[in-house]
């Protein structure tokens, strides 16, 4: 497997970016940081502009000069995050001097009531902005009832008209166009292409006037982070379509929901913020454009703009919580809002993912205070990966490719042990590029959203960072330039979510849930895929072949409400033989379906499936391609094919159980593990031992002579087992003092945890000691708790450095006949050192922690549990 042999022999790629945050630092702070970047084994970095004083000015661009010319000098290529300041859309201020058609319109309302029958009533409706209409109707208990609508706006003259109201209870809605309300004015119209425009021309293009000759080059690209609609300003779970709040719009919106409405516009506009029995319909048609508008005037016309210019566009949207199928902070669909981005990004910051999460359900990371909407960990841990992957897939534009912000604002706290599960989590999803959050070159601590992974070389963790990014390089490798196989396809709730408020829709979060822990692989499908063939060319047989995937089976989520462009694929689906099958109720009513698919969708309905939730993955088992024995529900897998054969990746992801048993895809016979961490392959074993947080790969190439050579011997069956007691002397090297070497230097009779002892160290601890050994004999040495990373020193030699379980280290080739020296030196995190300084400083942000899960909480450290030296009886 020539991918397999480039990693064995360290020739792998560059799958890493993290961010580098400028604040104007001076050239040699500004060169021994991306010194620093580059011996982690990283290749590229994403310049983040947003807390530098001089964005596009003549610091700034003294500023590129240096990153440029260490860049090619260490052979690294340059992103450029898209904005002076976060979000992506101030567009470096241009709006604040632009003319008024470039700054955000909205779509906004007011209501007034009254009660009939009263003859000749004045009414003056409110609005601050350009009118639209007028709109009488009756009062329903669900909102609005959509037969009763009176379009008011003929009679309105001089701001008010007169109405003989007829007998009942009226809302009189006003709809009128306004540049004023909602959130960020200043920022740009995501569905006006000359407001887009208006980024590019400051941002972008002067970049290019600077640079040309780098792009494609030095220059890889661009970076947006977290563009949104902005229509509200909160991180609300109740912003989606249908609250009473003003809406995005733009010339080019209201054009094309005219040519949809025709002479109903005026009257089909209250059923964007009241219910009624026509308001899905109405609900489905705006977001349906709005999400259009979004991919074609925003990440289109900027995907473009940078093919044009030899140069990719990269970044993600807020995904948090369900926004990436709602308004205000995001775009309203995920999907949508990425098609002109050349990789399917993601963000996992501020413990969204963490050990045991999948199930946990807290206050919303976002508040500072701890209020507000909940945060649902299902979605991250069941849907985010598999949403990035999916698309990658799936857009031709993206070849594969995704893209994870990832680490950031997790804390000091976040160690190594961490950081590799977090990174395990993403890539047995297939997510095979990553942002790194973040280096930054302020002085420690700078409590913009830690940790920092180099700290001015403070840091403790910095060389195991490094051993880390090495590691995710070599997984990220493996899982490029092929495909995954998933046998199902889980349609994405966005347009039921839209339809329906009265919340008897199923987020696809909750099926993703029962199929990931039953080892049924998916990728997430949304309507385009099913409806656009244009775009998503695809075979519909008993397979469902789009792109590179073949799908055995669709599952619908519940859905009260089915759009008529799904229905129609589903009869064609039937007709074909494709298994379509519903997770949950069918659903109760088509909308914009047409006379003949109702008539055909209805024939078909009844034969259709509809599955418990809890019955799902038994139902599905018949399509599984991966085999595990026995069940474990936090075992994850992931199927790789390559031209040269297949990779299975496989993690434990429970936070306290071991995995022991078989894993397997049925139709191959595994050749080979690799172990990535070690980077060393190994012959297949029949059974598979995990620790909680422990990932492997299974090889199952199509020759096996061209990787034989490259063989490791594997280890031989340690059956001695001797715990070393000690005595151990200790020291320690503070990470803010290291001029100063290890001091504090002590006996110990047994090992013992510092954290009462020492609440305030951050740095390096080395327990030294010896024992008896023998020469010739595999040797293993075994710790069984560090925080965080170890490195083993036997008799002057280096036996390696481990930055997470299993802390297990090879002493043969060093071991001597009798007496052998030990030393174990173990790295912190710099939270403590951060909780210090903080404790007495003037910063607005020491002490804030952004994962409230770990306020006012410190860590272990140090070498706690045993220290087992394991010995063969068999000489080498």
């Amino acid at each position: 497997m020539k991918q397999l042999l480039e990693v064995l022999n360290g020739q792998g790629g560059n799958y890493l970016l993290p961010f580098f945050w400028q604040h104007g630092e001076t050239e040699e702070k500004l060169r021994e940081y991306m010194g620093a970047i580059h011996d982690c084994g990283i290749g590229e970095v994403c310049v983040e502009c947003r807390p530098h004083p001089d964005f596009c000015g003549p610091q700034w661009w003294h500023d590129m000069d240096i990153l440029l010319d260490e860049a090619k000098m260490r052979g690294m290529r340059l992103w450029i995050l898209d904005d002076a300041h976060f979000p992506t859309g101030y567009a470096n201020g241009a709006l604040k001097t632009a003319p008024e058609c470039l700054r955000k319109q909205y779509l906004d309302f007011s209501v007034q009531e009254i009660a009939g029958p009263l003859p000749d009533v004045c009414i003056s409706p409110a609005f601050d902005g350009e009118l639209i209409s007028v709109t009488a109707v009756k009062a329903a208990a669900d909102g609005i009832d959509n037969n009763s609508f009176i379009d008011l706006t003929p009679k309105l003259k001089n701001g008010q008209f007169f109405w003989d109201v007829p007998k009942g209870y009226w809302r009189i809605i006003t709809a009128y166009k306004t540049r004023n309300g909602g959130g960020n004015p200043n920022y740009i119209n995501l569905i006006d292409r000359d407001s887009v425009h208006a980024l590019l021309n400051a941002v972008y293009e002067p970049h290019y006037a600077h640079y040309a000759a780098d792009f494609g080059k030095t220059i890889a690209g661009f970076f947006s982070d977290e563009p949104q609609l902005g229509n509200i300003t909160s991180y609300d779970p109740d912003n989606g379509i249908g609250k009473q709040m003003p809406l995005p719009w733009s010339a080019e919106l209201e054009t094309i929901l005219k040519q949809r409405w025709g002479a109903m516009f005026s009257t089909r506009l209250p059923g964007l913020w009241f219910n009624g029995s026509g308001s899905a319909a109405v609900r489905l048609d705006y977001m349906d454009a709005v999400t259009s508008l979004v991919a074609k005037n925003f990440s289109e016309q900027i995907g473009g703009w940078c093919e044009a210019h030899g140069v990719q566009y990269i970044g993600h949207i807020i995904e948090d919580s369900g926004e990436h199928a709602r308004l205000g902070q995001s775009t309203g669909h995920y999907f949508r809002s990425l098609y002109g981005q050349h990789m399917a990004g993601i963000d996992d910051i501020g413990g969204q993912v963490f050990p045991g999460g999948d199930e946990f359900i807290r206050s919303f990371a976002h508040q500072k205070n701890g209020e507000g909407p909940v945060d649902d960990g299902c979605f991250y841990h069941y849907a985010l990966g598999e949403m990035a992957v999916s698309l990658a897939a799936l857009d031709p534009r993206k070849r594969g490719d995704s893209l994870c912000e990832i680490f950031g604002a997790y804390g000091w706290s976040e160690g190594s042990r961490l950081m590799k599960r977090i990174a395990d989590h993403f890539l047995v999803r297939g997510v095979n590029h990553y942002v790194p959050h973040a280096f930054s070159p302020k002085p420690f601590p700078d409590n913009d959203h830690p940790p920092h992974f180099y700290a001015h070389g403070l840091n403790p963790l910095y060389p195991a960072f490094g051993d880390l990014c090495r590691y995710v390089n070599r997984v990220c490798h493996l899982i490029s330039g092929g495909r995954h196989t998933s046998p199902v396809a889980l349609l994405y709730h966005a347009e039921a979510e839209w339809m329906d408020r009265g919340g008897d829709f199923l987020p696809s979060r909750i099926p993703a849930k029962t199929l990931s822990d039953a080892q049924i692989n998916y990728d997430f499908v949304w309507e385009d895929v099913l409806t656009d063939d244009e775009h998503f060319p695809s075979t519909l047989g008993s397979t469902w072949k789009v792109g590179t995937q073949e799908y055995r089976a669709l599952v619908i989520p519940q859905t009260a409400y089915l759009d008529g462009r799904i229905a129609d694929f589903i009869c064609k689906a039937q007709q074909a033989g494709f298994p379509v099958v519903f997770a949950g109720d069918k659903p109760q009513k088509l909308i914009n379906a047409s006379a003949k698919t109702e008539v055909a969708f209805r024939r078909i309905l009844a034969e259709l499936p509809s599955v418990p939730i809890a019955d799902l993955a038994a139902f599905l088992n018949v399509f599984r391609d991966v085999s595990v024995e026995p069940a474990f529900r936090q075992l994850r897998t992931f199927h790789y094919t390559l031209p040269d054969g297949d990779l299975l990746l496989v993690s434990n992801e429970s936070p306290c159980d071991v995995f022991s048993g078989r894993v397997s895809l049925p139709d191959h016979r595994c050749a080979f593990h690799y172990d990535p961490i070690q980077n060393r392959l190994i012959p297949a074993e029949d059974i598979i031992f995990l620790l909680p947080g422990e990932l492997t790969v299974l090889c199952f190439p199509s020759a096996r002579d061209v990787l034989s050579p490259l063989l490791s011997e594997p280890m031989k069956s340690c059956t001695n087992r001797t715990s070393i007691h000690g005595p151990w002397r200790v020291s320690f090297m503070d990470a803010l003092r290291q001029s100063e070497g290890f001091t504090r230097a002590r006996e110990l009779s047994e090992i013992h945890s510092f954290s009462r002892e020492y609440p305030d160290f951050s740095g390096w601890i080395a327990y030294e000691t010896s024992f008896e050994g023998t020469s010739g004999r595999q040797t293993i040495l075994e710790l069984t708790e560090v925080y965080e990373s170890a490195e083993v020193i036997i008799n002057g030699h280096s036996a390696g450095r481990c930055i997470c379980p299993p802390y297990r280290y090879n002493l043969t080739a060093f071991l001597q006949d009798g007496v052998n020296q030990l030393r174990i030196e173990v790295a912190t995190t710099l939270e403590r050192a951060a909780s210090k300084l903080n404790r007495t400083s003037a910063d607005p942000m020491a002490g804030f922690v952004f994962d409230k899960r770990e306020k006012g909480i410190l860590h272990p450290f140090g070498l706690l549990g045993t220290v087992t030296v394991l010995e063969s009886e068999e000489y080498e």
